[in-house]
């Protein structure tokens, strides 16, 4: 049995490797993305902490 998993292991690796785009933390990349935005436009950058929790919120994480 080992041999025909062996066998086969390259054909699972693609859906392996598709599954890690569904490892990104949103409201990280969206918190990092705000303050950009903000610092481009001259705003002050809010804490860091409050900037994540207020995007944690609004993605219901």
């Amino acid at each position: 049995m080992e041999d025909v998993e062996s066998r086969f292991l390259h054909l699972l690796q693609p859906i392996r490797d598709l599954t890690k785009n569904w490892e990104v933390d949103v409201a990280a990349q969206l918190g990092e993305y705000l303050e950009e935005v903000r610092w481009a436009r001259g705003a002050p950058a809010p804490a860091p902490q409050r900037g994540g929790a207020v995007l944690a919120g609004l993605c219901g994480v």
